[in-house]
């Protein structure tokens, strides 16, 4: 089944506080008749969690922030994991299906999922990957902007937000959110291990 972003959640984690990364792994545990214990898995990959510390510096990215959450909190989510960034290595083609970067190597780039090329939150391209090496990913569609060296490439977390977000504000402005966003299931996504 494969499951479809509905929004985006591109706020840039705020570094002065660490990206929290969990993988959960779920088993039941059943009792047979002879007092013997069978485990059995309930999940057939681990579910990724992660959790990001965000802080809106202006006016209008605290506008932004909440109309997101807003619009879409029971969405699924695309949410980039930031501590896996790599930079291209090379300027862009239209029509290209190649992006050429620093590195994929443990970082949660996978086939079948999504990568995005950013730039800002209202400058980006979401691409879907076919295959990676570790210096290039070879995308399932053409690029369709100019990107140029040294613009940001992320993995993307299909994710569920916890549903209690509050955006904390400090001024009128300026405000702090920590977001927790649990990854949804998607069978069409070659796992890597990581």
């Amino acid at each position: 089944m494969s499951v479809t972003i509905d929004d985006y959640f591109l706020i840039e984690h705020n570094w002065v506080k660490p990206v929290i990364f969990r993988k959960r792994w779920r088993t039941s545990i059943q009792k047979a008749i002879t007092e013997g214990e069978k485990k059995s898995a309930l999940f057939s990959w681990p579910r990724r969690t992660l959790i990001c510390a965000l802080s809106a510096m202006s006016a209008a990215e605290s506008n932004y922030i909440k109309r997101k959450l807003f619009k879409n909190l029971f969405s699924v989510w695309g949410i980039p994991y930031w501590q896996d960034r790599t930079l291209l290595i090379a300027d862009t083609v239209i029509g290209n299906n190649v992006l050429h970067v620093g590195s994929t190597v443990d970082r949660n780039f996978e086939a079948g999922s999504y990568c995005i090329v950013m730039q800002s939150n209202s400058s980006y391209e979401v691409l879907p990957i076919d295959s990676m090496t570790d210096l290039s990913i070879t995308l399932a569609a053409t690029i369709t902007a100019v990107w140029p060296e040294n613009t940001d490439v992320y993995p993307v977390l299909k994710a569920i937000m916890k549903p209690v977000q509050k955006l904390g504000m400090i001024t009128s402005g300026v405000g702090d959110i920590t977001i927790e966003a649990i990854e949804v299931f998607d069978d069409e996504v070659t796992r890597a291990v990581g």
